[in-house]
């Protein structure tokens, strides 16, 4: 990796070059943005905003030779919303050279862009269903079976947190894993370390309380997606906390596997379990009571 990362940064196309591609091959697009992370890590949030915008340009040039001028918007879009999130984040982490903090920071600024979003728009259900209309036009396209109205309607309900809180969950990997890269070939203290201290912190957990109380007790749509979008935060922090018991216990990585794997095919449970794993840690500071 080292021999890679080092090509990569001597010509500085080079990481514009992979991050541009990684944009064509959605699969690929957190690990261009855990190259971006590993850039602004390594030299500077400078570094990775000029990387960027090359990026952007090369992106630029495909899409108006593919598909006109009216792409080249479309695409410079795309490259915003996935690039300039994450640069905020990696600024961060470069300065503070704290995950936790960074975490914090992903968590605070999408409870403030999701709170403005629906206090600006008079009718949520109408606007997410109209974005859903189309997704689920497309599937019905590809074969796949129309959800039951009650579970559409449920989706519809939720889906601005839902979609605020998976957006942030793709910048917060994309970071992870520059992290993870950067800290692989330095002598900071390691990755693992710094994710099995991860959490909200007491004044965004008394947030959280609030907002799931109220969602509860009055089922207002703003405080319902509100508590959708924190869950994901609190579900990556009960991931920490489980990390964090295998590694001190020195219980066998068998155990994370398999809670992965609980994670994807049950994550009816698996989500609610840990989340209020990551809850209590916050108060309860869980990590040193067992």
């Amino acid at each position: 990796m080292d021999e890679f990362f080092g090509w990569v940064e001597a010509r500085r196309h080079r990481g514009a070059l992979l991050l541009a591609a990684s944009m064509l091959l959605p699969p690929l697009g957190i690990l261009g943005g855990g190259l971006l992370v590993y850039l602004c890590l390594r030299r500077d949030p400078h570094y990775g905003l000029v990387t960027a915008a090359f990026a952007a340009l090369i992106l630029s040039v495909l899409s108006l030779a593919v598909g006109g001028p009216a792409a080249v918007g479309r695409a410079l879009t795309v490259a915003a919303i996935n690039w300039l999130p994450l640069l905020g984040l990696a600024a961060v982490q470069t300065r503070y050279r704290s995950l936790s903090l960074s975490f914090q920071v992903a968590a605070a600024t999408g409870f403030l862009i999701l709170l403005v979003g629906l206090a600006l728009v008079p009718d949520v259900r109408a606007l997410a269903l109209d974005v859903l209309r189309g997704v689920w036009e497309a599937m019905a396209q590809l074969g796949f079976g129309r959800m039951p109205e009650e579970a559409e309607g449920a989706i519809v309900s939720i889906f601005p947190g839902l979609f605020v809180g998976f957006m942030a969950l793709g910048y917060l990997v994309s970071l992870f894993i520059g992290c993870w890269w950067y800290k692989s070939g330095d002598g900071e203290p390691g990755f693992g370390e710094q994710f099995r201290q991860l959490r909200l912190g007491r004044l965004l957990i008394i947030v959280v309380t609030v907002v799931i109380g109220l969602a509860i007790v009055t089922g207002w749509i703003v405080m319902t997606n509100l508590a959708w979008m924190f869950l994901i935060f609190l579900v990556l922090q009960g991931l920490s906390v489980a990390h964090y018991l295998v590694a001190e216990r020195g219980l066998h990585k068998s155990i994370l596997v398999m809670m992965y794997v609980l994670l994807i095919l049950v994550g009816q449970i698996g989500m609610p379990v840990l989340a209020g794993a990551g809850f209590l840690d916050n108060w309860l500071d869980v990590r040193k009571r067992i």
